[in-house]
């Protein structure tokens, strides 16, 4: 499957751009690519406005008129992977946030939240991703009525 950055492209855009990149430089190659298709699969799992712009692409992305992959939609796709590479899953994610009771020692956190963050819901572990990618999205509002 192809990836919306390519791993080289990934590199430069993190490690010149942001100032915590840990979880991206620890990580071999390989592992960079492996996260980059699964940032790129989760992307793709997300219900975005207009059609693509070639019915046998395999992603999602370019889109209507586009021939290019938006830059915001490659730079998501950058944040995402090195999100998954920390260890953050939509799971994990989901689990800790609605924690009703934590401790260590005579330290306590309770969370009580009835509602998961967008992103998360969405299947995307970050944040940053999430604010590149919004733009994008069909609104949810939205009817689509087609007859077959």
């Amino acid at each position: 499957m192809p990836q919306y950055m390519t791993e080289p492209d990934a590199d430069a855009y993190l490690t010149g751009n942001l100032l915590e990149h840990e979880a991206w430089e620890c990580a071999e190659v390989p592992e960079r690519n492996l996260a980059l298709i699964d940032a790129t699969r989760a992307i793709d799992n997300l219900n975005f406005r207009g059609c693509k712009a070639d019915e046998l692409q395999v992603n999602e992305f370019p889109r209507g008129e586009d021939t290019v992959v938006p830059l915001a939609i490659q730079q998501a796709c950058a944040l995402e992977a090195m999100s998954l590479l920390d260890g953050k899953s939509t799971e994990d994610e989901i689990e800790n946030l609605t924690a009703a009771n934590r401790g260590f020692s005579s330290v306590r956190t309770t969370y009580d939240r009835k509602q998961v963050q967008e992103w998360i819901a969405n299947g995307i572990t970050s944040a940053r991703a999430w604010q590149f990618i919004m733009s994008f999205l069909r609104d949810a509002e939205e009817i689509r009525i087609s007859r077959v």
